[in-house]
């Protein structure tokens, strides 16, 4: 998974040089939530997380630049208040952690990044 991770982190850095990032943010949610919704058993799932980890890496670059894009002055406070919005992944993790034993079932969890990649 960490090789996926690190793999889709220069790819994507190297493609926001020619394609606009929010607009590869916005294709690599849509691939990834076709991947989440895959209602694959057993091996084919866990291989299927995979390009997930591939393609989730450039989120947060790409969350953060936007973000800060056109704040002018308020700059400085955005930066932080960004960084400080990370708490809410960590709570997500939580809650993932949760669903899954409620519900005795890991892929149910991932319908929480689900949602996000909706919104």
């Amino acid at each position: 998974m960490l090789a996926a991770f690190a793999f889709g982190r220069f790819s994507a850095s190297y493609l926001m040089r020619y394609v606009d990032p929010p607009k590869l943010m916005s294709a690599y949610s849509i691939m990834n939530i076709g991947l989440l919704l895959d209602r694959s058993a057993g091996m084919a799932r866990h291989l299927g997380r995979l390009p997930y980890e591939f393609l989730h890496v450039a989120d947060v670059p790409t969350i953060f630049a936007s973000g800060l894009c056109g704040l002018g002055p308020n700059t400085k406070l955005g930066g932080p208040l960004l960084v400080m919005g990370i708490v809410g992944g960590a709570v997500m993790a939580l809650l993932m952690g949760w669903i899954s034993r409620r519900t005795q079932i890991v892929g149910t969890a991932y319908a929480v990044p689900l949602v996000g990649y909706v919104l």
